[in-house]
């Protein structure tokens, strides 16, 4: 699933858009390889880096690539008693 979000001047919340915006936060998770694609071609990112982004063995660190930085790191989840970490692509 991909969702556009931007930060509202007005009151400093966050609101969905429709669809991508200069400047908004572009949210994917669990990303299908069809979604992988249009990242990959409306936006100009890289494939490999993508595919990256959702192995969950993972490790944290930065690349570049065509002038974008891709910072990998990991993210705290909680499935019910217990915590564990999922990769995060910034």
């Amino acid at each position: 699933m991909i969702r556009y979000l931007q930060r509202t001047v007005k009151d400093e919340s966050v609101k969905e858009l429709e669809s991508f915006r200069t400047g908004c936060w572009i949210f994917a998770e669990n990303p299908s390889d069809s979604e992988l694609a249009l990242l990959t071609d409306a936006h100009g990112l890289e494939r490999g880096l993508l595919d990256d982004a959702i192995d969950p063995n993972e490790v944290p660190r930065v690349e570049s690539e065509g002038g974008v930085t891709y910072i990998f790191t990991r993210a705290p989840i909680k499935e019910g008693d217990d915590v564990s970490t999922t990769p995060l692509l910034i």
